[in-house]
């Protein structure tokens, strides 16, 4: 007669062979375009095209106190993340332009675009132009060009910019994407593929550390992603492998 705990042993066997099965035979899509909007403006067109690049998406959805420090959790990470190059980029709803476009954009300013005025270069010219950028510091757009102000005093760069829309998209608080209940949302990308569970778990611990400084602040944070998921799959079969 066959024992009970022989049957049950045998069932979680079979049970974790046909699970590593259909792992090994997952197909997993990274592009999460299909979340955007059907009527797309020039922007959710340029969204789409970089979400369907190679690489793995992860949003990570953070919770705090209050507003402010959720915002300044939010920045912190996303520039943490962001000087990593395992992530092809980080965004929390800021204005950013990646640093090899915005440095050709500098370094050719005054070769694109429409000619610059001669008058800009005069002395009231760029007390004026002075002027205005101090101004427009406070504005979002001028949040993307603050730390060139000194070296763009004319504002040139933020010319040849002006066509982009930085403020449309999701709601914004504090200038960062946050929902009404005050949770905040970081969208970054692996370099590597869904596939690569070991780029996933590196990804995973460099956010776990760059959210360790807020550990004390109370701040809560999550991520998901095609990525994170084949992760925990495979770290949920090899713990019942070993339980068996």
């Amino acid at each position: 007669m066959t024992s009970p705990r022989r049957v049950l042993a045998a069932f979680l066997l079979v049970s974790a062979l046909l699970a590593a099965l259909v792992v090994s035979n997952l197909t997993i899509l990274t592009d999460m375009s299909f979340f955007l909007p059907t009527a797309r403006s020039a922007e959710t067109a340029a969204l789409s095209n970089d979400m369907v690049q190679p690489g793995s998406i992860m949003m990570i959805k953070l919770s705090g106190p209050d507003e402010r420090t959720v915002t300044m959790a939010s920045d912190t990470v996303t520039r943490t993340l962001r000087d990593q190059k395992i992530f092809a980029f980080a965004r929390n709803g800021r204005p950013a332009l990646s640093k090899p476009l915005r440095d050709y954009f500098l370094d050719h300013r005054y070769f694109l675009g429409s000619p610059p005025d001669p008058s800009t270069f005069e002395t009231e010219g760029l007390h004026a132009a002075i002027r205005d950028g101090i101004a427009n510091l406070g504005t979002t757009q001028g949040w993307l060009f603050r730390e060139l102000f000194p070296r763009d005093p004319q504002g040139r760069l933020q010319e040849l910019a002006s066509g982009l829309h930085f403020g449309d998209g999701p709601s914004r608080r504090n200038g960062v994407w946050m929902t009404h209940d005050g949770s905040a949302m970081i969208l970054a990308r692996l370099s590597a593929s869904a596939g690569d569970l070991d780029a996933q778990a590196d990804g995973l611990a460099r956010i776990t550390a760059a959210f360790q400084p807020f550990a004390e602040q109370s701040i809560t944070w999550s991520a998901s992603g095609p990525g994170l998921f084949a992760l925990h799959a495979s770290a949920r079969i090899q713990w019942e492998m070993q339980a068996l």
